[in-house]
């Protein structure tokens, strides 16, 4: 399967849209770190992993947005800073990191041109590949969406994310992740916290038996609107 640019669905650090700076291009790089392990007579390098991965990537030529809950406001302080953040290249699945770092911010102004700006991120923390998105758009009432099949149940639990982007005239939001084994009888996998002002992000780690079926529910208090990513990475 092939992916354009417009399949590039999803860039949100600490709930705020980075796609919205028209961003020309993103890289991003996961590697596994491993130790040098070879030793005294032996006639080749050795290397193992120590179970640890590491993830950076870079952003460029976003539009410079001073906006209030704009992509300056989030990252002109720099580092170091602990952030979560998410992106997805096709639409349908994620990968998430938390402990994300912004290891430099770099303002580009050229003559007759409009200002950008670059970003670099070191993720420090944990990184969830492989994540499926529940839910990705805006919503004005309560709402239960469609239901993801995994084709079988997963015994290593996993992580949940949700970003707020946008909020206005809501009172509160509550987002929860049910699960099913049989795309039936559903209940809570995932209870997020109350969420009143945006944009706001949480991730919450769960422990356990992942049945087959997940799906997003979402309960608005007030009304108004507000725009939510969700997503869970199986561990």
């Amino acid at each position: 399967m092939k992916y354009g640019s417009s399949s590039f669905s999803t860039f949100l650090v600490d709930g705020v849209s980075l796609l919205a700076a028209k961003l020309q291009g993103v890289t991003h790089k996961v590697e596994s770190i491993t130790e040098k392990t070879d030793g005294l007579g032996d006639t080749s390098e050795a290397h193992s992993p120590v179970n640890m991965a590491k993830a950076s990537l870079t952003q460029n030529g976003g539009f410079f947005d001073d906006a209030v809950g704009g992509m300056h406001a989030l990252l002109k302080a720099g580092s170091p800073a602990e952030r979560q953040l998410v992106f997805s290249v096709d639409g349908a699945n994620f990968t998430g990191g938390f402990g994300a770092l912004v290891t430099s911010y770099e303002v580009v102004s050229k003559n007759a041109t409009l200002s950008k700006a670059n970003a670099a991120y070191l993720l420090t923390g944990a990184i969830d590949t492989n994540g499926v998105i529940l839910q990705n758009a805006a919503q004005t009432i309560d709402w239960t969406g469609g239901s993801t099949d995994n084709a079988a149940s997963s015994p290593d639990g996993g992580v949940a994310y949700m970003h707020i982007a946008a909020l206005a005239g809501l009172t509160g939001f509550l987002g929860f992740i049910e699960s099913s084994p049989d795309n039936a009888a559903w209940s809570t996998l995932v209870a997020f916290t109350n969420v009143t002002v945006a944009p706001a992000a949480q991730r919450i780690a769960f422990v356990g038996t992942v049945p087959r079926y997940l799906r997003f529910r979402g309960d608005v208090t007030g009304t108004g609107t507000i725009t939510v990513f969700a997503g869970f990475s199986r561990n």
